[in-house]
């Protein structure tokens, strides 16, 4: 029995290469291992797999279990029972709502620009100076008394409307 997670894949061919599977946290053979790891050790075939680094296609089931479904399927298909065609099908019509990006996705993308940063080197984006950000401040809380427009200051400063305003909520005190 293996004591201690894959770190070759020759390693785990060999490992499923078999009549039956061994289970390795217990020891025991079997024709299939869902089963077993779900009702006696309580734990899911990608922990499993995760535990024992074993690759996320690898089945968890010995040769002669595999060329049992292998043989049915066989059977189905030559029957006419299951239409290989009409299941490619199926499964990307299945699968066609999910073709979005995943939360862990957006949360790597977000990471990877927040590190990378690429405001700070663009030739488009173009940070305001300090200079400017003051005076578009200073005009716009003179506003009340000079009767001045925000898209006037906006277009002589050449900023957005929107970017004035949020500087001007930033001031606040809360």
């Amino acid at each position: 029995m293996i004591k201690k997670p894959f770190s070759d894949s020759s390693d785990v061919m060999e490992y499923i290469n078999q009549p039956q599977i061994e289970c390795l946290e217990c020891g025991k053979f079997f024709l299939f291992l869902t089963p077993h790891l779900v009702k006696t050790h309580g734990i899911s075939n990608t922990d499993y797999k995760l535990k024992w680094n074993i690759p996320k296609h690898t089945p968890l089931s010995g040769i002669s279990h595999r060329e049992v479904c292998r043989r049915n399927t066989v059977k189905r298909i030559n029957n006419g029972e299951i239409n290989p065609s009409e299941q490619i099908k199926m499964m990307n019509q299945a699968y066609q709502p999910y073709r979005g990006q995943s939360a862990l996705k957006v949360l790597f993308t977000q990471t990877s620009i927040n590190k990378r940063k690429p405001w700070e080197s663009s030739p488009v984006i173009n940070p305001a100076s300090p200079e400017l950000k003051a005076l578009a401040l200073k005009r716009m809380s003179d506003r009340s008394n000079s009767g001045e427009l925000v898209k006037d200051i906006s277009r002589e400063l050449g900023v957005s409307i929107g970017r004035l305003y949020a500087w001007v909520r930033k001031e606040k005190p809360e």
